[in-house]
């Protein structure tokens, strides 16, 4: 049942469908339909270790790379609240997206190994043997946040990025952390802009027409070149 209900939230995604054609959270879906649909048990394995192999390579947990995306996606909700525009309807939309965002992220790689096992009745020592992307302290404990590989894909994140990134990731309920999110986005904006902070603007000499290169290390551009 919480397998079909973490597919039925991700498909009933309105303000964050973006992340819906997120490679990872692509993976992570298509592990959640083979649980759901029962196939058999090395479509299990194959998808389970594909989506482990994905994710690791940003070195961060899944729950906050689903943090991540919902702090720079563009999308309807967070550009009304660059401009400064208050919508009702959206808001509610992003609130919704927010709770079943937050169902995805908390079905942890134990959960998923006991529906396999119940599943496919895989022997314990496979099962165990099989990689997990949560992120411990010495005690066993889960980690969120910061402290759970603080991956976030921007250069330099200012404060308010990491400040919003523990508040989602701390909080029993993302739906309640909206007004802070909302004066986020107004504050730093969406999409690369949240992402990066510097850009190169790059003009061609064919077409008369130029476009805005995000910088990652600006250090290594002329100052003459950069447009904050």
């Amino acid at each position: 049942m919480e397998f079909y209900r973490a597919r039925l939230a991700l498909s009933s995604l309105s303000i964050y469908r973006n992340l819906l054609e997120d490679t990872v959270i692509k993976k992570f879906a298509e592990l959640i339909n083979c649980l759901c649909a029962k196939k058999d048990a090395a479509a299990f394995l194959n998808l389970y270790t594909d989506f482990f192999f994905t994710l690791v390579s940003f070195n961060i947990s899944f729950s906050n790379y689903i943090i991540d995306q919902i702090i720079c996606d563009n999308n309807p909700f967070s550009q009304c609240c660059t401009k400064g525009e208050e919508y009702s309807l959206l808001a509610n939309a992003a609130k919704g997206d927010l709770e079943s965002l937050q169902h995805v992220a908390e079905i942890s790689p134990a959960k998923i190994k006991a529906q396999a096992q119940t599943l496919y009745g895989l022997e314990q020592s496979l099962l165990s043997g099989l990689p997990e992307w949560e992120y411990h302290d010495p005690q066993g404990t889960v980690l969120h946040g910061a402290a759970a590989a603080p991956g976030l894909p921007v250069v330099n994140p200012s404060w308010q990025q990491i400040e919003i990134k523990n508040k989602l990731a701390q909080s029993n309920n993302w739906s309640d952390c909206l007004p802070d999110l909302t004066r986020f986005y107004r504050k730093e904006g969406t999409g690369i802009f949240v992402q990066y902070y510097a850009f190169i603007w790059e003009h061609s000499a064919n077409t008369g027409s130029g476009k805005a290169t995000p910088l990652k290390k600006p250090g290594f551009a002329l100052c003459s070149q950069i447009k904050a």
